[in-house]
């Protein structure tokens, strides 16, 4: 596609798009522009033809924070050193494909309104719900290295859902989501759960650990990791980012990852 398009795009359409330029003074700017989209209808349709081929697009597992700098530091190495030290770099890049092999995606995903979860089932990443949260959708799926469709990803069994009830278990933990405040009153303190997500503001004093839509407006999405020990790793994206001059006054404690044990929350 590149060997393709690229050099029509310096060829031709650059300097159509100056000629264009010059000559939109004296309302000539058509004689340009038309010569612009004869490059453009090529580029285009050259992009549509590779695209629509088999295997065109490949999906990876977006790499730990770890790969990047180790596959950079080894490829500079082999290129910019001379004679047999340039080898030395080969095994540290070979080190970041095999960091990279070995990454893993957390066990749970939730959305920062609360209306969506996303748990690493056999299959791939089951989704909480076929539509809304699309943005989100997309771009847990494909971190994970999914080229499924929300709805596909929805339809794989892992999910209990009752009414606006949706539930999930995980390795001894129990995850409750509860959307709208009609069902939130319906509840009786967690509905057995150890974690309660919550699409509304949560007033109510409960037994479990709860995120609600105050809470997640301030801690963005969780990540949820199962330690070997049984523990559950919460990881906000508030603690990835740190505060910013963007953040406003968020509550600090939404910056810190937290752990949760059986029986006490930490």
């Amino acid at each position: 596609a590149n060997l393709s398009s690229v050099p029509l795009m310096g060829i031709l359409v650059m300097p159509a798009a100056v000629l264009a330029a010059c000559l939109a003074p004296f309302g000539l700017a058509w004689i340009g522009l038309g010569l612009m989209s004869l490059g453009l209808d090529w580029i285009l349709l050259v992009a549509r033809t590779v695209a629509a081929q088999e295997g065109s697009v490949g999906m990876v597992v977006s790499p730990d924070g770890i790969v990047l700098p180790l596959l950079t530091l080894g490829a500079l190495w082999a290129v910019i050193w001379r004679g047999w030290a340039r080898v030395s770099g080969v095994p540290v890049v070979a080190a970041a494909f095999v960091a990279w092999g070995m990454t893993e995606r957390p066990a749970v995903l939730i959305a920062d309104t609360g209306g969506l979860i996303g748990w690493m089932g056999p299959d791939g990443r089951v989704l909480s719900r076929p539509t809304g949260n699309g943005f989100v959708a997309d771009v847990w799926l494909e971190n994970d290295g999914d080229p499924s469709s929300q709805a596909d990803a929805a339809g794989r069994a892992g999910f209990a859902a009752t009414g606006n009830m949706v539930s999930l278990h995980v390795e001894g933990w129990d995850i409750l989501q509860v959307r709208g405040s009609r069902a939130l009153a319906e509840l009786e303190d967690c509905g057995g759960a150890d974690i309660l997500i919550v699409t509304t503001v949560d007033e109510k004093p409960r037994s479990c650990e709860v995120f609600d839509l105050r809470r997640l407006r301030d801690s963005g999405s969780l990540a949820l990791w199962v330690q070997a020990n049984g523990d559950l790793s919460v990881v906000t994206a508030a603690s990835r980012s740190g505060l910013r001059p963007w953040t406003g006054t968020r509550n600090p404690q939404a910056g810190v990852e937290i752990v949760l044990r059986r029986g006490m929350n930490q």
